[in-house]
């Protein structure tokens, strides 16, 4: 009998002692946004690991490799921005939508001197 009080006597004081874990549940905006972040982060990546982007840098006096380790230090909101950038700035986009708009003013000048 008094092993069994001194078992839980003992018992009983280490249960202040005992580590609890707290959870919570990731919402799904979270879950998301870690995952676009890291997509984005390796987009960047390769962008910067590329041969003429990183000739490019050298030229500009960029070292490729400082280039790539400041890549983790930048926030969520700026490897999104970069990432974007990457996917919608097409090399020669401005040539053809200036193009596109000197034929089309051509064309309305050409129908306006008709009607004269």
């Amino acid at each position: 009998m008094r092993f069994i009080c001194f078992l839980l006597v003992f018992a009983i004081a280490n249960l202040g002692f005992l580590k609890s874990s707290h959870a919570a549940m990731l919402t799904t905006q979270e879950v998301v946004s870690q995952v676009s972040h890291t997509e984005n982060l390796a987009k960047v990546n390769n962008f910067i690991q590329r041969t003429e982007v990183k000739e490019k840098m050298v030229a500009m006096g960029v070292d490729p490799v400082e280039a790539s380790l400041r890549l983790d230090h930048l926030s969520n909101a700026e490897v999104a921005d970069m990432a974007w950038q990457i996917d919608n700035n097409v090399a020669g986009s401005d040539v053809i939508v200036i193009g596109l708009g000197t034929i089309l003013l051509i064309v309305i000048i050409i129908l306006l001197l008709q009607r004269v």
